[in-house]
């Protein structure tokens, strides 16, 4: 890297082949046997994606255990230096970063689920900052009926909503 400007797009390229990595580390490979009843005279396999939930964990895995560097001129080249004193180096295989990021938790005005306790549960949606209950009155299509050809007959009714939302 010859100046600081290049170090920025390099930093994202290493999150995205992070991604990569870890989507052809983790391939699995799957068969199935042909021939009269089964008898695996012929077998054919084939490489497998991972599921997105695996993929997803590890990428999270590897955001939380990221790395927080800043930057050296060493021997006339711009490198990357840990800013824990205790790693020696970032090596490839780690996520780095040079600036914390801002508050992911912007989420004021979404809705949640007040009982949950994952994501999607009013705790953990709204940041702890709490939430305030909505009430909504809505006209959704009901009792819709088929009449042959092409005819469909619906109802209007009326419906009370009750929305957790974000503060």
């Amino acid at each position: 890297m010859t100046n600081r400007k290049q170090i920025r797009p390099a930093n994202i390229t290493s999150s995205s082949m992070r991604t990569t990595e870890v989507i052809l580390a983790n391939m699995g490979k799957r068969c199935r046997c042909h021939g009269i009843s089964n008898s695996c005279e012929a077998m054919t396999c084939w490489r497998t994606l991972p599921s997105f939930r695996k993929v997803g964990e590890i990428l999270k895995q590897s955001y939380d255990n990221a790395v927080q560097v800043h930057v050296v001129k060493k021997y006339g080249r711009y490198i990357l230096r840990p800013r824990n004193r205790e790693r020696h180096s970032v090596g490839h295989r780690f996520l780095s970063f040079l600036r914390m990021s801002s508050d992911f938790c912007a989420t004021t005005g979404r809705t949640c689920e007040p009982d949950e306790t994952g994501p999607n549960g009013c705790d953990e949606m709204c940041c702890e900052r709490g939430y305030v209950i909505k009430t909504r009155h809505v006209t959704t299509k009901c009792g819709c009926t088929f009449t042959w050809c092409c005819n469909v007959t619906c109802h209007a009714c009326n419906e009370t909503r009750i929305e957790h939302v974000c503060l």
